[in-house]
């Protein structure tokens, strides 16, 4: 809705994101069983960490490349920390104990997205409200909800035939919801930032997890 793409065109502005990461994430447990889970899975999350740093500068006029980089350091990240987390899990456990190992590294991709969506929507959603409380203060209660509801009022016809009069309020939006995205992708980074140290410190040291990883190719 901000940068006026159509659905294909907003799928194709994506595509730099599994462009990096899959061959990142078919090569990160060969890295890890080189230099070790404990080194590798840190610096992927910490490479996220500055993917989603990079996303929280997006603004309306931001230029399509500094998204990619966003995106591009993301999936390198993702592609580093993923799969040798993955195999540390259903390694750690004999052939005997595989179900349960699988299950743990599922539910905890799960839960992770569940409470993940949940905490960074509702940041989305509470700081795009509060930049636009003000604006639509004046408007009528139903067209104030529907415009604290979601960016998408912004190609509602009837606010499309406002013309000029329409367009601060259509400005306020946008302003509003990168701010939102801004806010939640700081958010995001802090986490992973955090999740990078905890991995660091408490994962198995070298001789340990790594020997898990020696049957990954």
């Amino acid at each position: 809705y901000v940068t006026g793409r159509s659905p294909l065109d907003a799928a194709i502005a994506l595509l730099p994101l599994p462009l990096v990461l899959l061959p990142t994430a078919r090569t990160a447990p060969r890295l890890a069983q080189r230099i070790g889970f404990r080194r590798t899975a840190p610096v992927g999350l910490g490479i996220m960490a500055g993917g989603f740093l990079v996303l929280s500068q997006l603004r309306v006029d931001t230029p399509y490349w500094f998204f990619v980089i966003g995106l591009a350091l993301f999936g390198l990240g993702m592609g580093l920390a993923g799969t040798p987390s993955t195999t540390a899990i259903t390694e750690s456990l004999p052939m005997s104990k595989q179900g349960v190992a699988s299950a743990v590294n599922d539910t905890a991709r799960e839960l992770g997205s569940a409470v993940g969506i949940a905490i960074l929507g509702s940041i989305l959603n509470q700081t795009y409200r509060d930049g636009m409380a003000d604006v639509v203060a004046t408007l009528p209660a139903q067209v104030q909800e529907r415009a604290l509801s979601s960016v998408a009022f912004t190609s509602a016809p009837q606010l499309q035939q406002l013309g000029e009069r329409g367009q601060p309020l259509i400005d306020a939006a946008f302003r509003a919801f990168t701010d939102g995205v801004g806010a939640t992708m700081l958010t995001a980074a802090g986490l992973l930032a955090v999740a990078a140290v905890v991995v660091f410190v408490v994962a198995p040291r070298p001789g340990t997890a790594d020997e898990a990883l020696r049957t990954v190719a």
